[in-house]
């Protein structure tokens, strides 16, 4: 696969911070392309990269470029509060805009002034990452296009989610797509993720897909829902062939 490593100092997270990009093997000067964030690259990058090669060399996509963004300190960059048994307003995680601001205005512009790249943004995370993508989807909604959140961390800030999106049921939301997939999981947690379902399928202009994968675990569950996921965000390409 044709990858390529960076490293970039931000000024917003105080460190250098390593980024894996994938570039489909047809890459030209003359045609844009797609991008696709994803959180955690250090350790999903090479799965997830290789899936969405398998699916552009075979007509499922079209090429898209994959940034695959490492991590440092994931309680710092995705959670709402510094403890994860804290949801206390004195205990309030300001890294995390921290790491939206990063993406923001130090990582997304250098991409886009580095590579031909058509204005489509899809962000992935997985666990914690990926309830940090439910954060972007609902406070952040101008940066992406389409959010992928896989067996999203609830526990922490439901509560505070559910909020947020009923504040969005009469806002002028621009059209996202989400697709949320989950591992069979406690009963619990299964029924905090259909009453978020229920809510976030009220909020105008969102599509919402959700995709139960009763044979996975907590970590397989990326190799399971990655393919129905780039199914969902990019539909058709293999029938316009």
């Amino acid at each position: 696969m044709n990858t390529e490593v960076w490293n970039i100092f931000s000024n917003y997270l105080e460190e250098e911070r390593e980024i894996l990009v994938y570039k489909p093997s047809l890459l030209d000067n003359e045609s844009a392309y797609p991008t696709l964030y994803l959180l955690d690259g250090d350790i999903n990058f090479t799965c997830f990269s290789g899936i969405v090669d398998y699916y552009i060399r075979t007509y499922r996509i079209p090429p898209i470029i994959v940034i695959g963004i490492s991590s440092t300190d994931r309680r710092r960059d995705f959670s709402y509060y510094t403890s994860f048994k804290s949801s206390n307003s004195t205990n309030i995680n300001f890294g995390i805009e921290n790491f939206t601001k990063f993406l923001k205005t130090e990582l997304i512009p250098k991409v886009e002034s580095t590579y031909n790249i058509i204005p489509y943004r899809v962000i992935t995370g997985h666990s914690l990452s990926g309830s940090y993508v439910i954060h972007l989807l609902l406070n952040h909604n101008y940066l992406f296009n389409s959010y992928i959140a896989l067996s999203p961390f609830f526990k922490q800030n439901f509560s505070l989610l559910l909020d947020k999106a009923r504040m969005l049921y009469t806002s002028k939301n621009p059209y996202r797509l989400f697709f949320i997939g989950e591992e069979k999981t406690s009963d619990e947690r299964f029924l905090n993720t259909l009453e978020f379902l229920k809510v976030i399928k009220k909020v105008p202009n969102i599509e919402t897909e959700y995709r139960r994968y009763v044979d996975a675990d907590h970590m397989s569950i990326i190799v399971k829902s990655v393919p129905d996921a780039l199914d969902y965000i990019f539909p058709g390409t293999i029938q316009d062939r």
